[in-house]
């Protein structure tokens, strides 16, 4: 995968949407809209420094600014799901946790043994 400022400004602004901070004065500190701007259309290409400095406020690797993916493999959905589970509290992650494992349950192809052992879960969490 080629290096891309438009990849880079959409994967900037997925996470500045996903972490709420789309008004956040220390974002644009570090880049400023109009830069974000010239690198949606392709007129600037972001500098390594800018990149690290974004990376740091954001909490991810330069990498995955650049390439969209890590070392360690994990897709952008991953990340995404990653970055909103450290978000929560604990008591939400549990809930978010029980929720995800009683879909990959569900959605196994023995849907009968899936059905008795998210049943199982239902009453265990109720």
């Amino acid at each position: 995968m080629a290096f891309s400022g438009p990849e880079v400004a959409r994967r900037i602004d997925e996470l500045v949407n996903l972490k709420g901070i789309r008004r956040d004065p220390d974002l644009y500190a570090i880049v400023p809209s109009p830069t974000l701007s010239a690198w949606r259309t392709a007129k600037q290409i972001p500098r390594v420094i800018t990149l690290c400095n974004i990376a740091d406020f954001l909490g991810v690797s330069v990498q995955w600014l650049i390439l969209g993916k890590e070392e360690n493999g994990l897709s952008d959905h991953e990340r995404e799901l990653l970055i909103a589970f450290n978000e929560l509290n604990d008591t939400e992650k549990d809930a978010a946790l029980r929720m995800i494992k009683g879909l990959a349950i569900h959605s196994s192809p023995n849907t009968e043994e899936s059905d008795t052992e998210l049943d199982d879960q239902k009453e265990t969490a109720g």
